[in-house]
């Protein structure tokens, strides 16, 4: 995938397609994110952002700004990130934009749960879980991981106040989305924090099946990363020779101009010749 956007981003430098630029900015963040590399991943956020800006793109601008509050509190600075995910927060209202609104509630929400705040953290998930309903989201529906991410985030919370109870309801709505919908991630995630549940409350027979769960799901990732790697390099191959064959019609364009221009200067040639053989032979 990273090879296949740093081609994709320097096509778009040559190009000067600007449109596509930004877009291809945020696929770099994100493949970065995803391996952890997190100053890489807030360069290419960042440059994004201030194209989308400039293009006066705001949904993408406000999805950016949470890409990058993202990338803070992974990077443990709190503070920034809420400035961050305030000022997406701000323009999907502006946009009237409830789904935006929606997301960026969660993405807030981990400010709090980071800074031990579960109520306030909790206040804003259940906000963003009623938007969603009131969207007609589904369980079942093609973002259905947004619910998973709610009963996460929502287990957390319970989870740092010690209510182990509500902590397990949340999580096994999460796993039963999660499997419905055949979320991977969400399912090991789910299931690691299952085991951890249930091994504070020393019930280590149930903590040992969810454990067992979560490692077979991980190593699952790591086989669908290869096959995804494969299916990455036959999409590069075909990518590549799509490019090369408009770098070919680009320079058969190119060769045909150049000859109707040598076929029109020796046709001028020839007529300012004979113009001149004519005037001298009289």
């Amino acid at each position: 995938a990273m090879s296949f956007y740093s081609e994709s981003l320097a096509f778009a430098l040559e190009s000067n397609y600007n449109k596509k630029l930004p877009h291809c900015y945020n696929n770099l963040g994100v493949v970065y994110h995803s391996q952890k590399d997190f100053t890489k991943a807030l360069d290419f956020f960042t440059k994004a952002l201030t194209l989308f800006e400039e293009q006066n793109d705001s949904l993408y601008s406000a999805l950016m700004l949470g890409n990058i509050g993202s990338i803070y509190i992974e990077l443990n600075n709190t503070e920034i990130a809420k400035n961050y995910f305030l000022s997406a927060k701000n323009i999907y209202e502006l946009l009237n934009d409830d789904d935006g609104l929606a997301l960026s509630l969660v993405q807030l929400s981990e400010v709090y749960i980071y800074n031990n705040q579960p109520d306030s953290a909790l206040v804003l998930i259940n906000r963003s879980n009623k938007l969603y309903q009131n969207l007609g989201f589904n369980y079942r529906g093609p973002k259905s991981y947004r619910y998973t991410d709610i009963s996460i985030k929502s287990a957390k919370c319970y989870m740092l106040k010690s209510e182990w109870r509500n902590a397990i309801i949340q999580l096994e709505n999460s796993l039963k989305i999660a499997l419905n919908s055949k979320l991977n991630g969400a399912i090991m995630e789910t299931s690691k924090l299952l085991s951890s549940v249930y091994d504070s409350l020393k019930i280590i027979d149930s903590s040992f099946i969810y454990f067992k769960l979560y490692k077979s799901y991980s190593d699952s990732l790591l086989n669908e990363e290869n096959i995804r790697n494969l299916a990455q390099l036959e999409f590069e191959y075909s990518y590549k020779q799509d490019k090369i064959e408009a770098e070919l019609r680009d320079k058969t364009k190119l060769i045909q101009e150049n000859r109707k221009n040598l076929i029109y200067i020796i046709s001028l040639a020839i007529l300012i010749l004979t113009i001149v053989l004519f005037v001298l032979l009289l």
